[in-house]
């Protein structure tokens, strides 16, 4: 049984037509890295302009904007009346704000009753959680 081994020749069917991803090396072929690859560049610069694409148009999670915060109660008191004062609030941003505070300043000279009780202090700290 005879048969002839013939080497293939570039442009053949299974064959590249050039040397895409090699070069010369005094030892032969040698692979060139992925990373020194004008392909992946170009990938890796595509990606980063997207991903900046990106942030731009959905913009920033939060915006102060976006929080509602309205005091009801009566504008002015006379001395000695009581006056109570309700406080609605709304987060309409994508995020939650965490560990969510209110805080009332009073003035000097007002007298803060909280819990049936004369307060020490002339501020007030509400803490809201996550809202």
């Amino acid at each position: 049984m005879d048969f002839q081994v013939t080497p293939l020749e570039p442009g053949l069917p299974g064959m590249p037509a050039d040397n895409a991803g090699f070069r010369p090396s005094p030892g032969g072929l040698s692979k060139t890295p992925f990373w020194k690859m004008k392909k992946f560049r170009y990938g890796i610069i595509g990606v980063v302009l997207l991903a900046v694409i990106i942030f731009l148009i959905t913009g920033n999670p939060f915006s102060q904007s976006n929080v509602d915060l309205k005091l009801e109660g009566p504008q002015e008191i006379a001395a000695g009346e009581l006056a109570t004062y309700k406080v609605h609030y709304e987060n309409k941003n994508k995020s939650a704000l965490v560990n969510a505070k209110l805080i009332f300043f009073y003035p000097d000279d007002a007298v803060v009753i909280k819990d049936d009780r004369v307060a020490l202090s002339n501020n007030t700290s509400v803490d809201l959680g996550k809202i």
